[in-house]
């Protein structure tokens, strides 16, 4: 693979120029223009061979979706506008010439979907695994939730349903592929590479507005915790509302314990006032909004059985 013929290649595969990108792959730098009035967001994300995913799952175009999906994800929970996008990839040699269009063609494709222009990025060499790293930049008008905004007596709670994409992890690892997975498994498979941003969903949350929010990435027990540091709060969830994925037990035999602490659906988790609540589940209809818990005064973070009983918060994914 040559360097430049390859960029060439991925120019051909991704948007790249728009209203917005007044200068995009080719120069320096970029040059994005922002709606008047608005304030830049800016976020990164790598996904790592044999940290993120496995070669052998072998599914690149996929894998090129997910590296955009799950960043857009992280503008939605600023309840922003993704706008553009940079791509870098670092290369190993045990990789084709194909798979890494694949890869740019996943990009591509889910950029066009949410109208983002890929506007630059870099390509090297890598003497370990295949890197695909991500900065997507969106914009907003403003007003934003932070994760140090949650206050005590507020609701938490969660759009869509939880445990997915963990089940999808487990099936692959498993050595399950879409080819020789059933109807279910399929759709936990897709549910692993193909995380759905919940962009609507972020901007009438944050209108409304809520306190807090960011998208679930590594789990309740992960996510809620940060919550909770940044606030100087802390947390009570109710077991027996977290929102389980149907058709988890086909899967696992664990399925609460997956929903609680795998991860990767990218779902939003939120607080907010109280008396906003119905307001706001009305609003993102037709996508569930589901109470799960109460932010307290106490910094513990806990979880509570629908017999009473109190203990403290799994955990979720950690890279250390």
């Amino acid at each position: 693979m040559q360097e430049d013929i390859l960029i060439q290649k991925f120019k051909d595969l991704v948007p790249y120029a728009s209203k917005n990108t007044l200068i995009g792959i080719g120069d320096d730098t970029a040059v994005i223009q922002l709606s008047r009035g608005k304030q830049l967001l800016a976020t990164a994300d790598m996904l790592m061979e044999d940290i993120h995913f496995r070669k052998r799952w072998g599914e690149p175009y996929l894998l090129g979706k997910k590296s955009i999906l799950q960043n857009i994800s992280d503008i939605a929970a600023m309840g922003g506008k993704p706008i553009s996008a940079l791509i870098s990839i670092a290369i190993p040699d045990n990789y084709i010439e194909t798979d890494i269009l694949d890869i740019y063609r996943g990009i591509g494709d889910a950029a066009k979907k949410y109208k983002i222009t890929i506007c630059g990025g870099d390509t090297i060499k890598s003497s370990g695994g295949l890197v695909i790293s991500v900065t997507m930049l969106g914009e907003t008008d403003g007003c934003y939730p932070l994760r140090k905004r949650a206050k005590v007596g507020d609701i938490i709670a969660v759009t869509g349903s939880l445990g997915a994409a963990g089940a999808g992890l487990k099936l692959l690892e498993e050595g399950h592929s879409l080819d020789s997975a059933n109807k279910v498994e399929r759709s936990f498979i897709l549910a692993q590479y193909l995380p759905k941003p919940r962009i609507r969903e972020g901007q009438i949350l944050n209108e409304i507005p809520v306190n807090a929010m960011m998208d679930i990435s590594d789990g309740i027990g992960a996510d809620l915790r940060r919550i909770c540091k940044e606030s100087g709060v802390g947390a009570v969830i109710e077991a027996d509302k977290i929102p389980i994925h149907k058709n988890l037990e086909k899967v696992t035999d664990k399925p609460f314990e997956l929903a609680l602490t795998a991860g990767e659906d990218f779902e939003l988790l939120i607080t907010m006032n109280s008396d906003l609540f119905e307001d706001a589940r009305k609003k993102i209809t037709p996508i569930k909004l589901s109470p799960i818990g109460v932010i307290t005064e106490e910094k513990d973070i806990m979880l509570l059985t629908s017999d009473g009983i109190y203990s403290r918060l799994a955990d979720g994914f950690t890279h250390f």
